[in-house]
């Protein structure tokens, strides 16, 4: 995941929804126009997870939708904690923490999902969530989602779709990552190797290096000769 989480949705509804007519909608209060129910499906249909819903399968899952506000420094959702709940974040900002050391891994920004896949597959969070501004949210929680779906069978399949093709996405992402760590380690190797090979046999490290049809790595803002005298000076 990069430092900064891309809204899910576009300006218009991202300001229709900052402007708490989501909530109105949700708790019933106030007047809702056609148009502004319908930038409200077309939110919903923009999270991945309900993508393809249509729009009585929209409502039902707006039924099931409860705001809810987190002070700054809040967690949100923990790590180790079973994914009860969903929650749609309309204003604020929250990141992203690993587990294992505490470390910021993203930043997340309205209109942004968090933890849509922890509810679908019932997963053990991984990571914790804090709201680092006042942050408001809807939250749909797991059981609710489940009663208000539970006689609709095509919004199901539905969901269950997406669950896959999101899955499907991430481990073809999370694949290329580790083979891009991987060939960077390997490259690393090589470099350390070609610099005490060079070093033993006398032989210029660019001489070397074309008669093996080999290209070192040279780091940004080095020369080849910084780049050799680094090298051997960690091996050698």
């Amino acid at each position: 995941m990069n430092k900064s989480n891309k809204n899910c949705v576009d300006g218009p509804s991202q300001r229709l929804l900052q402007d708490g007519l989501f909530r109105t909608t949700i708790t019933g209060r106030g007047a809702v126009g056609k148009d502004r129910t319908q930038r409200l499906i077309q939110v919903i249909n923009k999270i991945p997870l309900f993508s393809g819903l249509g729009p009585t399968q929209v409502q039902a899952v707006l039924g099931a939708c409860s705001p809810q506000r987190f002070e700054a420094g809040d967690v949100m959702c923990a790590a180790g904690t079973p994914g009860e709940e969903l929650f749609i974040l309309l204003s604020g900002q929250a990141s992203v923490f690993y587990a294992a050391d505490d470390t910021e891994i993203a930043q997340i920004t309205p209109v942004s999902t968090i933890g849509e896949m922890s509810i679908a597959t019932k997963q053990i969070r991984t990571s914790t969530v804090k709201a680092t501004q006042v942050s408001n949210v809807l939250v749909i929680k797991r059981m609710a989602l489940d009663v208000a779906l539970k006689a609709d069978t095509e919004a199901q399949a539905k969901i269950l779709r997406n669950v896959v093709e999101i899955l499907a996405m991430r481990m073809e992402r999370d694949a290329a990552r580790r083979q891009e760590e991987l060939l960077e380690k390997l490259q690393h190797r090589a470099d350390l190797a070609l610099g005490i090979l060079a070093r033993r046999s006398g032989m210029p490290l660019f001489v070397l290096c074309s008669k093996r049809n080999w290209t070192p790595r040279i780091r940004s803002g080095g020369s080849l000769a910084s780049t050799m005298k680094t090298t051997c000076a960690k091996c050698c």
